[in-house]
């Protein structure tokens, strides 16, 4: 595979030097062989050894193809830019790829889930009710089904947890159990602080709260 070659374009401008080439760390990072340093330090001290400066773009290339677990981006996709709403396509190529950062909110559709779900909707054209119970990951149970994999993934014991529901219902969960700390006469504080910015849905949520706050004080 060729090798990219880095141009350093500072004052003390350095004779060009390719980079190592991809995957030549048997699936190890190549920082993990800078040993305990801060991660700060380990990406400066890379850089250095590649002759390039941290904030070059070759640099930010590299340690793209060096990633052990960049493989994981083939398994979502991912919006076109062509296909959002705010894009100026005079200025982006349309068929290129977006960048996302809202995986705090709502992550990159996994390719696996909409094989999973068109299979599922398969299920309920062809058995409706009888679903729940039966076929492949019947609905009733589907929680069961990741149970395993979500206790290894929070260091947990298979049976230690629960796989419940979306953030509002657990919301509005949260806040029954707080009802029912009142009505026991457990002691538990009467005041909840939402952010200006939160999702519509939870609104509906804090506006239960507000429904049954004079309830609680009493």
């Amino acid at each position: 595979m060729a090798q990219a070659a880095v141009v350093n374009n500072g004052p003390a401008a350095k004779r060009s030097k390719p980079l190592p080439p991809e995957n030549s760390t048997d699936g190890c990072h190549p920082a993990d062989s800078l040993g305990d340093l801060h991660p700060g330090e380990k990406l400066l001290a890379l850089a250095s050894r590649l002759g390039v400066e941290v904030e070059d773009l070759k640099f930010a290339q590299y340690m793209d193809q060096q990633d052990p677990i960049r493989h994981l981006r083939d398994e979502f996709f991912y919006p076109k830019m062509k296909d959002l709403v705010t894009t100026d396509l005079s200025i982006v190529d349309g068929e290129e790829d977006c960048v996302y950062f809202c995986g705090n909110s709502l992550g990159l559709c996994p390719r696996g889930t909409k094989k999973i779900m068109d299979g599922q909707i398969d299920k309920w054209a062809k058995l409706g009710a009888q679903g729940h119970l039966n076929g492949e990951l019947p609905w009733a149970h589907c929680d069961e089904c990741v149970d395993g994999d979500m206790a290894k993934l929070v260091g947990a014991r298979e049976g230690e947890l629960a796989v419940m529901n979306g953030l509002t219902v657990n919301l509005h969960l949260q806040l029954v159990c707080v009802r029912s700390f009142f009505s026991s006469g457990i002691a538990v504080g009467d005041k909840i602080a939402p952010y200006s910015t939160y999702v519509h849905t939870e609104m509906y949520a804090h506006t239960h709260s507000q429904h049954f706050r004079s309830e609680v004080r009493e």
